[in-house]
């Protein structure tokens, strides 16, 4: 489900189809420092989908069905924030922390099945992928039975 920041989406559907067995919402937000509903904090993103979820999508999933989360793990490498560049490196530290937000919250939320990345991983620049790799690889491809699985190692760029 693309929701493009617009919850009228999620607000009116009454139930989730008891034939899906997983389910996801994709909500990029706060990326940037000073954009987004939050004023642009790297936990804008997070805070949304958590509410969302929580509000509109749990309550009308049937007891089957999981949640897959899609953390935005995207970055440019000609981004600026008020004039000034914004490297691959601090974007890349702020999606560690959404990362980390995300995985502890899938870590107590048993309707989460896991995550899949709004990006892959391996076709952002050589800089940025070593960060994301380790973060969200490492983190886990399921944590629905509380275990953490290693998809593939990650090589130092």
């Amino acid at each position: 489900m693309q929701e493009c920041g617009d919850p009228a989406s999620l607000i009116n559907i009454t139930r989730v189809p008891p034939a899906l067995d997983l389910i996801s919402v994709d909500i990029y937000t706060g990326f940037l420092p000073g954009t987004g509903p939050g004023g642009g904090s790297e936990m804008d993103e997070f805070t949304l989908a958590k509410q969302r979820f929580t509000q509109y999508l749990f309550p009308k999933m049937a007891p089957h069905t999981q949640a897959m989360l899609v953390p935005g793990v995207f970055a440019c490498s000609n981004a600026t924030v008020a004039g000034k560049p914004f490297t691959l490196e601090e974007q890349g530290a702020r999606i560690v922390k959404k990362l980390d937000a995300f995985f502890g919250w899938a870590k107590e939320e048993p309707r989460i099945a896991g995550f899949w990345p709004s990006a892959a991983p391996f076709s952002l620049p050589q800089t940025l992928k070593h960060i994301i790799c380790s973060a969200f690889l490492t983190l886990a491809v399921t944590v629905a039975d509380g275990t953490m699985r290693t998809a593939r190692k990650c090589r130092a760029p």
